[in-house]
């Protein structure tokens, strides 16, 4: 499966979180992403397990647009958190 991020950003009203990222990932990969605090990685997951949307950007599979609410999407993405965050402790 081939996996691209092209010029993602993301906006909370006028604060921009997320500035022209590219990812380009092909093959099947165990991918980490890293970053200090605030630096955007939950609100780019949170992008591409289809939670939120993109500002603007295009996310393609197999170089085929997709919009991360299509149900087919969602079931080729898998997330594994650190922490759960369907249950309070």
């Amino acid at each position: 499966m081939k996996f691209n991020l092209i010029k993602i950003n993301k906006f909370f009203g006028e604060k921009q979180v997320l500035r022209d990222i590219n990812i380009k990932l092909d093959g099947n990969r165990v991918v980490g992403l890293l970053g200090p605090n605030g630096a955007g990685k939950t609100t780019l997951m949170r992008i591409i397990c289809g939670f939120y949307g993109t500002s603007e950007g295009a996310i393609l599979i197999n170089n085929r647009k997709v919009n991360s609410k299509d149900k087919k999407y969602k079931q080729m993405i898998g997330y594994l958190p650190e922490n759960n965050p369907l249950y309070g402790y």
